[in-house]
């Protein structure tokens, strides 16, 4: 299956640093990826066609929105209202559609309702973020347009990462990429020293 150019356009700005430094680290040791080998059978052909269809699901979103984020971005473009009122309503009805035919699914630690909740928040949050970048596209005023286009952005990352999380479409495997979106995969936070005991005599 081969990925739409929107669905690029829409993810490049908030995974292109962290790929280039990846793959910068893996240059200046000297070391080619090895290819990757399976440790296990390919998943059976309905839950692959289950994963394909959530893929489409997330490019029918990112379309309109990738859109909308290339069209208000242009230096110096009010977008017309009507004009971003059909960016909002496309991305709208796709999002719909990711809220209510998205397998719930366990995976991980997190039980099947928790991962339908958990993309059913990334939805609302990139709605609601959406909403505000039309609003904005409208003022003209671009820092406020610059804001809430960054929002849009991470909220689309928002909504992959919360379908990856949730066991909706296949984790990362290629070498130098994590691998873990569950607690493991973030650094732990170190709790603060315990203050020294007093020395001296009792009582005193």
């Amino acid at each position: 299956m081969r990925l739409s150019r929107t669905v690029a356009a829409a993810t490049a700005a908030a995974a292109l640093a962290g790929s280039l430094a990846l793959a910068a680290g893996t240059a200046a040791a000297g070391h080619e990826p090895a290819p990757r080998t399976p440790s296990h059978a390919a998943p059976a052909r309905p839950q692959l066609a289950q994963t394909a269809g959530t893929l489409q699901r997330a490019d029918q979103v990112l379309r309109p929105v990738s859109a909308l984020l290339t069209e208000v971005l242009r230096d110096g473009a009010r977008l017309p209202e009507a004009q971003a009122d059909r960016r909002v309503a496309e991305a709208v009805r796709a999002l719909d559609t990711v809220r209510t035919a998205t397998p719930a699914r366990a995976s991980g630690h997190r039980t099947a309702a928790d991962s339908a909740a958990l993309v059913q928040r990334a939805a609302d949050r990139l709605e609601e973020r959406v909403r505000a970048l039309a609003d904005a596209a409208g003022t003209g005023d671009r820092a406020r347009v610059d804001t809430t286009a960054d929002a849009a952005l991470t909220g689309s990352m928002d909504l992959l990462a919360a379908l990856v999380a949730g066991g909706n479409l296949p984790t990362a495997h290629m070498p130098g990429l994590p691998t873990h979106t569950g607690p493991k995969a973030h650094a732990k936070v170190p709790t603060a020293p315990e203050p020294p005991a007093k020395s001296g005599p009792l009582g005193g």
